[in-house]
């Protein structure tokens, strides 16, 4: 009851904090009763307290007498309660708003400088005998590395020798706020760090590598953290370099699959019927395809809480950090690391044999000249992990590595593995795992993209993939397998329709039919429309028989999108986005472009003048207005004799 009546009161204080605020006497009475609360011997009642304190703050500052009452509470030796309910409240102002302590006001000594009188608080209590108030006085700390106020820097040896004395504390909670703590100081880069830092990189280095490789899930996490920062300054670069064996025997073991996330990973083995979330449809460009072990499977890193192995965890960090470890120490690194890799690679379990692939991946760009000595024995082992008998997330991680080493393979003297490897890398299009989906058509893409017209002899079966694959992929992976239509028309060129009439017909006579059936609330209608874009403007001419259905498909969705953000009552659902009109005007360009003066008939009939008209005039989307302005352009050049009765 009384952890609802709080957070009812924190949502009230949230919607009506304006009108509170005319009302000053229960805002005061709020404010007093939420700091007193803060003692209660109930965690429920102390929690939600802070929330609320937290949450007055956020919306109204730090109010006259908190600052004094919270140092009090944390001061006091007689109030276990007390301490723990204002180091509550202290947490969440320093995640939340720590600006609001970097102050200087007038009315006691620790409100003229709260910090000033805060922060060695804080150092103290992190010798403090409670775990909990040790893990929270280092989370008040660490809001201020970054930023480095005056009270934080002066008091910064004290802080950082407190972090070392806590290296070998073994609450968990404490051991994360450690490496937080060291991580985000030497990120910093503060001069006045450095110093002490330097002295100290060794000790640092060998804890944090312990924590790696020992500590828990959330531990671990940070202290991985650490890889992907260490090349920025000198000190630590050198201080990494004798330990640089155990570094890398550490990060591959934590590159391999978890018992739990192995058993998760295979329950989703056959799921290409599963519908997908809403959450997971985020927002996707044509653009090409490229990136580093940071973004691997960036489109499954959503950031909810659904506990899904594609949230950013060890295994990906891991596999970041041996990323910059390579850029920073280049071939050097080959030496001590493919020993151990070789190794996993003839481990018997597919998780230790899919981390090894995963490192191939990670070093290929830092590696590149020392791995092409290894591309001729690489590339056909890759391509033999690639078949349906291998563990799903074996062949999603077969597929990344080699889209790493694509412009290896667009090179001299590897152009005998491309038949195999286009061929494969295709059919992979055809799996029943999403995930292996995804990774596939990712893959081909990026090879399209390094190959261009090489890719031309693979049309056949490249086209047929994804035309049996439009109807069978879910909304996700149907926006991928766009951008590689895409991809594959720019490289083809004029060729692919001349070349290769039958198979460009029947796809494109699928993705029209599809794309006129569609309507402003499908989640997939714009990354159409640019498909289509970029297909036209590839085809040329050649786009003529399908052109007509696109423009009026293209002008209908436009009006009806004109008309439902100008009169938002109209819909029932939410207004759509500009999208649909920048993506459609572009997409008209485009036919009209490809096409010239063939469709002057069926624009005179239509009302697209008055469409880009007053798309011109969109002043809350720049994008909308620079594509109208564009096409007015395109219509001035192409089509003269339609705009003219329109111009001034």
């Amino acid at each position: 009851v009384v952890q609802l009546a709080g957070l009812l009161a924190k949502n009230n204080v949230r919607k009506m904090c304006k009108s509170l605020k005319k009302e000053q006497r229960a805002f005061d009475f709020i404010h007093s009763a939420a700091v007193h609360a803060l003692r209660d011997e109930n965690k429920v009642v102390r929690d939600t307290a802070s929330s609320i304190v937290t949450t007055c703050v956020e919306f109204d500052g730090i109010w006259p007498g908190l600052v004094e009452s919270l140092f009090s509470l944390a001061s006091a030796t007689d109030s276990v309660h007390g301490l723990a309910g204002s180091m509550s409240a202290l947490v969440k102002i320093c995640e939340d708003c720590p600006e609001l302590l970097d102050y200087e006001g007038s009315s006691t000594p620790v409100a003229e400088q709260p910090l000033s009188h805060l922060i060695p608080l804080w150092i103290n209590l992190m010798s403090s005998a409670d775990p909990a108030t040790r893990a929270s006085a280092l989370t008040c700390l660490n809001a201020y590395v970054e930023a480095a106020p005056v009270a934080f820097v002066n008091e910064f040896p004290k802080f950082i020798t407190g972090v070392f004395n806590l290296a070998s504390d073994t609450d968990s909670s404490v051991q994360k706020e450690v490496c937080i703590a060291l991580v985000s100081s030497i990120e910093a880069s503060k001069s006045a760090y450095t110093s002490i830092l330097t002295a100290n990189m060794t000790s640092i280095v060998q804890f944090l590598l312990h924590m790696t490789a020992e500590g828990s899930e959330d531990v671990a996490l940070e202290a991985c953290e650490f890889w992907t920062v260490i090349t920025r300054t000198v000190f630590v670069f050198e201080a990494l370099e004798p330990h640089l064996g155990k570094v890398l025997e550490t990060l591959l073991r934590r590159m391999i699959y978890s018992a739990d996330e192995r058993e998760e990973l295979m329950d989703e083995d056959e799921d290409e019927s599963v519908p997908d979330r809403a959450e997971d449809i985020k927002p996707h460009f044509h653009q090409g395809s490229s990136g580093n072990a940071s973004d691997l499977n960036d489109d499954e890193e959503d950031g909810d809480d659904s506990g899904e192995v594609s949230n950013w965890n060890v295994k990906k960090s891991a596999a970041y950090g041996l990323d910059v470890i390579s850029l920073a120490f280049r071939d050097d690194l080959l030496n001590i690391l493919l020993p151990y890799i070789q190794t996993m690679l003839n481990d018997a379990d597919w998780a230790v044999q899919e981390a090894a692939m995963l490192a191939l991946g990670c070093i290929a760009e830092g590696c590149s000249y020392g791995m092409s000595q290894h591309l001729p024995s690489l590339i056909p082992l890759l391509v033999s992990k690639l078949s349906a008998d291998n563990a799903s997330p074996v062949v999603v991680t077969a597929c990344w590595t080699l889209s790493r080493y694509a412009q290896w393979l667009s090179g001299p003297g590897l152009g005998e593995f491309l038949p195999a490897t286009l061929s494969t890398l295709i059919a992979t299009l055809s799996s029943r795992n999403k995930k292996v989906q995804m990774a596939g058509v990712s893959a081909v893409s990026t090879l399209t993209e390094e190959l261009r017209d090489r890719v031309i002899p693979f049309a056949v079966p490249l086209l047929q993939a994804i035309l049996q694959a439009l109807p069978r992929y879910q909304t996700r992976n149907l926006l991928l397998l766009y951008d590689a239509v895409a991809t594959v028309f720019e490289a083809g060129g004029d060729v692919l329709p001349t070349s290769y009439s039958k198979e460009v017909e029947m796809l494109l006579n699928t993705l029209v039919a599809r794309y006129v059936s569609l309507t402003v609330t499908c989640a997939d209608c714009v990354h159409l429309m640019e498909c289509l874009a970029a297909v036209s403007l590839s085809l040329q001419i050649y786009i003529s028989p399908w052109a007509e259905n696109i423009y009026k498909k293209t002008v209908a969705m436009m009006n009806d999108t004109l008309a439902l953000r100008h009169n938002p009552a109209a819909t029932t659902g939410r207004t759509p986005p500009a999208d649909f009109l920048f993506c459609g005007m572009d997409l008209v360009s485009a036919i009209l472009s490809s096409t010239g003066r063939a469709m002057e008939t069926l624009v005179t009939s239509s009302n697209l003048v008055q469409i880009v008209g007053a798309c011109c005039m969109e002043g809350d989307s720049p994008d909308t207005r620079q594509s109208a302005f564009a096409l007015v352009g395109d219509l001035a050049r192409l089509l003269w004799p339609v705009l003219a009765p329109a111009m001034p």
